[in-house]
C-alpha cells in the first residue's frame, strides 16, 4: 500500500512538473508576441524569446515580492503582474533594437 502511495506522489509530481513548464513556456510566448504587436516592428524570434523570459523573471520575482507584501489586494495584484512584464520585455526589445540599429 505504502508503494503505491509513493508511487502515485511521484507521477503526480511529474505531471504537475509538465504542467508548471507548458504553463511557463505559454506565458514566454504571449508576452513575447504582446510585445512585438505593442511595438508594432519586427522582432527576431531569439530577441522575442529573450524579451519574453526576462519579462517572465520579473513576473516570478515581482509577484513573489507582492504576494508577501500585501495579501488580500488581488485586483492590484493582477495588473502589476500583467504590467510590469511587459514592460520589461518591450523595454529589452527596443534597447536591443537600438543596439542593432546603431551597429548597422
Amino acid at each position: 500500500m505504502l508503494a503505491a502511495q509513493s508511487s502515485s506522489a511521484n507521477v503526480n509530481g511529474i505531471v504537475f512538473a509538465v504542467a508548471v513548464l507548458a504553463t511557463s513556456m505559454a506565458l514566454v510566448a504571449a508576452l513575447a508576441w504582446i510585445s512585438r504587436q505593442l511595438l508594432g516592428r519586427p522582432v527576431g524570434a531569439v530577441r522575442a524569446l529573450i524579451a519574453g523570459l526576462l519579462g517572465f523573471a520579473a513576473a516570478v520575482i515581482l509577484g513573489r515580492y507582492l504576494h508577501a507584501a500585501e495579501p488580500g489586494h488581488l485586483a492590484a495584484f493582477f495588473t502589476v503582474a500583467l504590467g510590469v512584464p511587459l514592460i520589461v520585455a518591450m523595454v529589452f526589445i527596443v534597447g536591443a533594437e537600438a543596439d542593432r540599429k546603431s551597429v548597422v
